[in-house]
This record gives structure tokens, C-alpha cells and sequence, in this order.
């Protein structure tokens, strides 16, 4: 089964356009937030970010979504290919939501400064295994 749900913080205002097929196509950037402890005993947080593409109906309604809005979505894991300028064939996995809602917090959640969330890092980075939290 190829299922994914998320809750997080839009990382900027959703992009919208139409394909040339003039299907509506919106694309937004989500940040989840885990937080577990090291194997020392420490708190840690570690964000991820997430490529969202909503199509049709549901991106005419994820257009009008901002950035640093909670959202919840469904959807599904999908990975595309090309070929890159320097003739290597390149990757992006995104989630292909079909489902997006924008989480209305309440007004004295809304007055409260909220915390900056980590910037994204480019690349991969190695984990050791004692690392991983499960």
C-alpha cells in the first residue's frame, strides 16, 4: 500500500499554475517535525521537508495556502526521473496529495510567537546506526 499522511508547517506560499493540458497543478513545501531522544539520553528534534504536488480540483484549493500554515494531508509517495543538464539522470520523490486542509489554530495559539523551525539542508547526510530512534 503506497499511503501517506502528514501534518506540518508550509515552508512558503503554495506555487499554482496550470499544465499545458490546463489541469491545475499546486506544489508546496511541508515541514514535519520528530522529536526522540539520542542514545545518550538528550532530547533531540530533527525536521524534514517534503515536496507536495496537489492536482486538479484540490490544487485550485491548496493555492490559496500561505506560508507558515499547518496543514494535514493524504496522499501517496511518487518518484519521478530526467535527465539533467550534465546528461545524469536525476531523481525527486514527492508526495502526490490528493487530499490537503489547512489546521485553523485557535486565537491565542495564533498571537503566540512560534519557534523557527530548521532551515533544510542540501544533500544526504550519513546516520549511524546507534542513531536511528527506533
Amino acid at each position: 500500500m503506497n499511503r501517506v499522511q502528514l501534518e506540518g508547517f508550509t515552508g512558503a506560499d503554495a506555487e499554482f499554475k496550470y499544465l499545458p493540458s490546463g489541469q491545475p497543478v499546486a506544489n508546496l513545501s511541508v515541514a514535519t517535525n520528530e522529536r526522540y531522544k539520542d542514545g545518550k539520553g538528550n532530547d533531540q528534534e530533527k525536521t524534514e521537508w517534503h515536496r507536495i504536488v496537489v492536482f486538479g480540483k484540490a490544487a485550485e484549493r491548496a493555492s490559496k495556502i500561505r506560508k507558515g500554515q499547518l496543514v494535514t494531508l493524504e496522499g501517496k509517495l511518487q518518484t519521478r526521473s530526467w535527465e539533467g543538464k550534465d546528461g545524469k539522470k536525476q531523481y525527486s520523490t514527492e508526495v502526490v496529495a490528493h487530499r490537503v486542509h489547512v489546521i485553523q489554530l485557535g486565537e491565542q495559539q495564533a498571537a503566540e510567537p512560534r519557534r523557527e523551525t530548521a532551515k533544510a539542508v542540501e544533500g544526504w547526510q550519513e546516520v549511524a546506526e546507534d542513531d536511528i530512534p527506533f
